[in-house]
């Protein structure tokens, strides 16, 4: 699967949070991820 992303907001998380999109994709293609659903709301001041 390919991915593209915006230029400047790509900057933008960089500057922020360090992180490069294109260093984020391996998490998108891992195929041992876990995905679960969630059933209880997690309080938006504990969600990062």
């Amino acid at each position: 699967m390919g991915y593209e992303w915006d230029a400047t907001k790509n900057a933008e998380n960089i500057a922020k949070h360090g992180v490069d999109f294109a260093d984020a994709v391996p998490v998108f293609e891992d195929d041992y991820a876990i995905t679960t659903s969630m059933t209880t709301p997690i309080p938006a001041s504990s969600a990062t």
